[in-house]
């Protein structure tokens, strides 16, 4: 097969429980080849209910290869109707800021969950993101 041959990489990682009041960020993993972010996804240890004041936000961003990357790639916001079940998988809202999805080669994914107000524990769990060959 030649190297623009379909391919498709899925990383995934378990991450810990948050409490309420504190933020914390996850090394995901590491884009094995150039590509594009097609779905993120969180399946949650426990489950938690979002509120608009005192929730929690996901952001997986890309850190690039050497650590210091902005970029978002996808969120997931807890606020209120948005809620996460016990091991019931979660979509994030993909960028739709153009070139955003695209990853090199060697650049390194991250969670950070972040707390707004008091917060809403993240439970921790699965979060999962899918790479397809551009």
């Amino acid at each position: 097969m030649g190297e623009k041959a379909p391919l498709v990489q899925k990383i995934s990682v378990t991450t810990p429980n948050v409490a309420a009041g504190s933020s914390d960020s996850f090394a995901i993993g590491e884009a094995a080849f150039d590509g594009e972010v097609t779905a993120i996804s969180f399946i949650p240890d426990a489950a938690a209910t979002g509120d608009n004041t005192n929730k929690r936000t996901y952001t997986v961003v890309n850190k690039g290869q050497n650590g210091s990357g902005t970029t978002v790639l996808g969120t997931l916001d807890l606020v209120t109707g948005n809620n996460l079940v016990a091991f019931d998988e979660k979509a994030f809202v993909l960028s739709a800021v153009e070139g955003a999805l695209e990853v090199n080669a060697g650049d390194v994914l991250a969670l950070v969950s972040t707390h707004a107000a008091s917060g809403l524990a993240d439970p921790g769990g699965t979060i999962q993101v899918t790479i397809e060959r551009a």
